[in-house]
């Protein structure tokens, strides 16, 4: 299993990933697939943190409207990679998640 350490000092956050053999490879291709969606977020919250008052004012409802809308997004990610790690590991069958062609495997 990867070892996941995140770590902030006064001006970063540094994210640290350790993994060996085939993982090393598996972990590079999935950061790399989750890597924009975490910079963009970030540029967004920057922009926000721009924002003069009246500014914040104007699209405060819609920020948090499509916030609210990307945290759902990124719990529905989670759900979905905690199940193929149990499918994976043979916790969760795939039969049971809207595929039950595949009950033989």
């Amino acid at each position: 299993m990867p070892d996941l350490e995140i770590k902030t000092s006064q001006a970063q956050v540094t994210l640290s990933l350790k993994a060996e053999g085939d993982g090393l490879g598996i972990a590079q291709d999935r950061l790399k697939q989750i890597a924009p969606i975490l910079e963009a977020v970030l540029l967004a919250e920057e922009a926000w943190a721009d924002l003069g008052d009246a500014e914040r004012d104007n699209v405060h409802r819609a920020f948090l409207a499509q916030d609210m809308v990307l945290q759902m997004t990124m719990h529905q990610a989670l759900e979905q990679a905690r199940i193929l790690c149990g499918i994976t590991d043979g916790s969760e069958r795939i039969e049971d998640h809207g595929f039950p062609e595949f009950q033989d495997g």
